[in-house]
């Protein structure tokens, strides 16, 4: 995930799950670390308000806006109270802050689903994680093939369009040409603004906006 941008319109509040509904806006409802969505883990309860510093070793921070992130049920686990480090990117192990971090800078992701950390601290991010479990590398398979399936039908609808709109340009095209011309315009149109709405709805919660 590239660098997270939290909003700065946080009330205070007394206990630090309350929070949770603007981190899942902050960190675009995925998990700070694996990257998984919502969409892809059963929803938002399947995630948990996470403590970037454990709150058994820094209890000054537990309700601290700063201090938390979104994380899946699954790394959060993983994570636990792990804090090896109070600068993880000069000694190369720990948890950097995703708002001065961006941890996609940390990884590579492989065709197979793969990820590989590039940097130290990504290595160690990958191993103490569990970044390549079997179910988060299928997901990572699954959207590079609809990302590659969207892309392709995206660019052949365009150019389809754009064929279309040269042709109707032509004075002389016959009449039964034309009207055959509109009306596959109109179809393909709808397709192209039915793959768009696809594609985003695959990024925006399923009617979890709010709990």
């Amino acid at each position: 995930m590239p660098k997270i941008v939290r909003t700065t319109s946080v009330p205070k509040l007394k206990n630090y799950k309350g929070y949770k509904k603007y981190l899942r806006k902050d960190f675009t409802y995925k998990c700070i670390f694996c990257a998984i969505h919502e969409n892809e883990f059963g929803g938002y309860r399947n995630f948990h308000v996470e403590h970037h510093k454990p709150k058994s070793l820094f209890p000054g921070l537990i309700t601290t806006y700063s201090n938390l992130t979104y994380s899946c049920c699954v790394c959060n686990v993983y994570k636990g109270v792990e804090w090896p480090s109070d600068d993880p990117l000069a000694d190369g192990v720990g948890f950097p802050d995703p708002c001065e971090c961006d941890y996609d800078e940390q990884f590579s992701v492989n065709a197979d689903g793969v990820v590989t950390g590039s940097t130290p601290i990504g290595k160690y991010l990958v191993e103490t994680l569990h970044l390549n479990r079997k179910h988060i590398t299928s997901i990572r398979r699954r959207r590079l093939l609809r990302k590659d399936m969207h892309d392709r039908i995206v660019n052949l609808v365009e150019e389809t369009l754009a064929v279309i709109k040269n042709a109707l340009e032509n004075k002389e095209l016959p009449e039964d040409y034309r009207k055959t011309l509109i009306m596959s315009k109109e179809a393909i149109t709808v397709l192209y603004e039915f793959q768009l709405e696809e594609w985003r709805t695959l990024t925006t919660p399923m009617g979890w906006s709010e709990y």
